[in-house]
This record gives structure tokens, C-alpha cells and sequence, in this order.
């Protein structure tokens, strides 16, 4: 925003030098207070001018300054060290995310419809492959997306090569 009113205050000095009249908001000999607020230089002017371009320019200083400490909270961050009990906790949950995730493919093999069930089920293939395929192929994926691995839908996830948990079910 800075560079922008540096740019703003230059067009204006451009256009009074052209002669042109208009009621100048960035060059009244301000640029180098709109950028940097420096409070000795604004001693110099009349009061009224100084508050319009303190309140002007504040907000652009704040927002600079919080971006600045969250830039450096993030660096302080990313340099820090993860304590033993930390990483502890965080071996701790993958396991327990791994026995989650097992007892859950138990659960859906053992034929309950779970969330990731219906999900994968209607999920389909990609769109330029799907744009290609026949309708009894669609058909053929359809079926091949089912938990189980007997009957109907064994024999089409054989034809499409699809390893079976159980062969000789």
C-alpha cells in the first residue's frame, strides 16, 4: 500500500506541473509523511493536515506491523524443537490411528456400510477414462467397487484382474 501511495503522490505532482486543477490529496509535500509518518516533519505543518495523514498512514503501519510478528512468530515456530513427551504423543496416535483404520476395513469386510463404504462405492474412474468406456464396462466397475468377493461380483472383479482376498471362496 505504501508504493502505492508513493505512486498516487508522483501521478499527483505529474498532473499540478501539467497545470491541472484539482484539490491534491497525496502531494501537498507529504509523500515522505505518508510513508514513513515521521512526527518532526509533521510538527511543520498545520494541525488539521497532520491529523488527516496520521490517520491515514496509522492503519497501513499497523497492518505492516502485524504481518511483520506473524512472520516472525511462524519462523519462531518452524525453528522449533518437539519435545520427547511430544513425540511420544504423536507415535501414540498413529497407532491408535492405524488400529482405527483396521478395525474399520473388519468391520466393512464383514459386510457393515460404513462412511468410507458408500464413499468408495460411488466413487467411479477418472473422467477421461469414463468418457471412453462402454456401458457394460461401466456396468463392470460398478460392480467391481462392491466389499464382497463371492458370487457375481467375484467373478467380474476376476475378469478385471482385481486380486481377491479369499480366491477359493
Amino acid at each position: 500500500m505504501l508504493c502505492d501511495v508513493k505512486r498516487e503522490a508522483e501521478f499527483e505532482e505529474g498532473l499540478a506541473r501539467m497545470g491541472c486543477a484539482f484539490d491534491p490529496v497525496f502531494a501537498r509535500g507529504l509523500r515522505q509523511t505518508w510513508c514513513k509518518s515521521s512526527i518532526s516533519s509533521l510538527l511543520l505543518l498545520e494541525q488539521s493536515v497532520v491529523d488527516e495523514v496520521e490517520e491515514t498512514v496509522e492503519p497501513i503501519n499497523k497492518h505492516h506491523d502485524h504481518i511483520t510478528r506473524a512472520l516472525r512468530a511462524d519462523e519462531v515456530r518452524k525453528n522449533m524443537r518437539y519435545t520427547p513427551e511430544m513425540l511420544a504423543a504423536i507415535k501414540a496416535a498413529r497407532r491408535v490411528k492405524v488400529a482405527n483404520k483396521t478395525r474399520e476395513l473388519v468391520r466393512e469386510r464383514r459386510g457393515e456400510i460404513l462412511c468410507r463404504t458408500i464413499l468408495w462405492r460411488n466413487k467411479g474412474p477418472p473422467a477421461h477414462i469414463l468418457a471412453r468406456m462402454t456401458p457394460a464396462q461401466r456396468q463392470m466397475d460398478k460392480v467391481s467397487r462392491s466389499v464382497s468377493d463371492v458370487g457375481y461380483v467375484a467373478r467380474v472383479k476376476r475378469k478385471l484382474g482385481v486380486k481377491l482376498r479369499n480366491p477359493d471362496a
